[in-house]
């Protein structure tokens, strides 16, 4: 479980001290363009990846923050502008969910990912899962988010949307 991240110094939009804590259950970070959503998912992704090595654009990660987290746990990252079932290989293999997401749309595959989702163990950290999702779409998100929270997990997800 990730727990906190404090900012040791300042860092694009964050100031020294700025301090982020996570439970357990769903966490989410809403916000405009431009607030540190996806700058703080690419902090824990980073120093996740790449332990002890972690940089974000030539500067450590250590240096940058404080991450309180269980190292041992197993770490989901997806960013749904980024990773996309449509042009990327995630499928460890299956063929047929490949050939299905060649005809998904980029909503459609985002919203297939996270049923996918509902059968991994661990701790997810999901950047903007509402990405080019209708409403109607983002209620089903928000229904399958609670469904893994309530299975233990531990969720934490930016969103533009505050649904």
């Amino acid at each position: 479980m990730i727990k906190s991240l404090e900012f040791k110094k300042n860092w694009r939009c964050f100031k020294a001290g700025d301090r982020f804590e996570f439970r357990s259950g769903v966490n989410l970070i809403v916000g405009d363009q431009g607030t540190g959503k996806s700058s703080l998912i690419l902090l824990l992704r980073e120093k996740h990846t790449q332990g002890d090595r972690a940089h974000v654009k030539g500067t450590a990660v250590d240096d940058l923050v404080h991450l309180d987290y269980d190292a041992d746990e197993t770490y989901t990252f997806w960013d749904y502008e980024k990773d996309n079932y449509r042009t990327k290989s995630h499928f460890e293999g299956d063929i047929n969910d490949h050939v299905r997401s060649m005809f998904m749309s980029h909503g459609q595959s985002s919203l297939f990912h996270l049923g996918k989702c509902l059968k991994t163990k661990g701790v997810l950290v999901l950047d903007e899962p509402d990405t080019a999702l209708s409403v109607t779409s983002c209620w089903v998100v928000a229904v399958r988010m609670q469904i893994l929270g309530q299975q233990g997990k531990q969720i934490i997800a930016s969103a533009h949307n505050p649904i």
